[in-house]
């Protein structure tokens, strides 16, 4: 939807609008990278941080590695960077896709949108055949999901009004919602009659697959209940919607990028006064579960109000005055 001030993108329109792009993920990301690694005992190899700092590690996951994909250099220091690598380069290529996007009735979209859905369960299959493709975290596999919800985004708006104006969305929001939490708890449920630890559990293909379906009904719902502003009909969404809530939304890549940064300041603090976690009390492992996600929010109005938004406006000034 943010791609439809153009009708198609050259080299001259995609250019501001990569600028926004990395104008949004480069300082949070940049930032978290280097109080990481000023604070980190243990570092990672150095090539590391610059191929985390370039967006880079969802499109190194293809390289061979002799360990897991998960303990190979690209994915070490902040290893949450993966899925910021997948969404910034999706984000850069997706006017290529909005170019060849679809245009005609929403049957069309939704066969397209049926096919694309497809071809990413089939990627699940993949994993041990395909060269490229080792994990989810590879960009092909994201790029995949990224094409499904501008396709979704592409029926919201070509659908008839009247179809939107149904009153009934905002529960069924609630429904797939419960649906998809009902799933994770089968998948724990299932992994604890198995005997399997919950820290190597994965999710089961069918379940995969069920959310791939799920997905698309939860964004488009989600923009149908909400034509005026405020959900029409449902409760998490009403809920969701509560001013205190929304506002947080700001902060949310922020929350995620400087998890891995919080929990190491919070491990360093609490050293000071417990050195054991195994032999600590409960109000004190408490503390250490649930006070990095405080700090991480914290971390992210920090760095919103005091470094991204100023760069985002140091952006937007540059590319008015190159319009204008």
């Amino acid at each position: 939807m943010s791609l439809q001030k153009h009708d198609t993108y050259d080299l001259k329109t995609w250019k501001p609008y990569a600028a926004n792009v990395l104008a949004r993920f480069t300082p949070g990301n940049s930032m978290a990278l280097i109080l990481l690694f000023l604070c980190s005992e243990r570092r990672a190899p150095l090539v590391a941080w610059p191929v985390q700092a370039l967006f880079l590690s969802s499109a190194l996951e293809a390289l061979p590695s002799q360990v897991s994909p998960f303990q190979a250099f690209w994915l070490s220091g902040n290893y949450v960077c993966w899925f910021t690598s997948a969404i910034v380069m999706g984000a850069l290529v997706l006017p290529l896709f909005y170019n060849l996007r679809p245009q005609q009735k929403p049957t069309h979209i939704m066969v397209v949108l049926a096919a694309v859905i497809s071809l990413r369960a089939l990627v699940e299959y993949g994993y041990g055949l395909l060269p490229i493709i080792q994990t989810d975290a590879n960009v092909v596999v994201r790029l995949l999901e990224i094409i499904a919800g501008a396709l979704t985004a592409q029926l919201a708006t070509a659908v008839p009004p009247s179809l939107l104006q149904w009153q009934g969305w905002g529960w069924v929001f609630d429904g797939v919602i419960c649906i998809t939490l009902l799933l994770n708890k089968c998948v724990v449920m299932q992994g604890w009659l198995m005997g399997i630890p919950s820290e190597v559990q994965t999710l089961p293909l069918w379940t995969t697959h069920c959310m791939l379906v799920l997905m698309p009904i939860v964004i488009f719902s989600a923009f149908a209940a909400a034509q005026n502003g405020l959900p029409s009909s449902g409760l998490l969404g009403r809920c969701l919607a509560y001013k205190p809530l929304s506002s947080m939304a700001k902060y949310s890549f922020g929350a995620y990028i400087y998890q891995v940064l919080a929990a190491r300041v919070m491990a360093i603090l609490l050293s000071r006064f417990h050195s054991d976690h195994d032999d600590a009390s409960g109000c004190i492992r408490t503390l250490m579960e649930w006070a990095p996600i405080g700090l991480s929010l914290l971390f992210a109005f920090v760095s919103e109000h005091f470094l991204e938004k100023h760069i985002r406006s140091m952006v937007q000034k540059r590319i008015r005055g190159e319009t204008a």
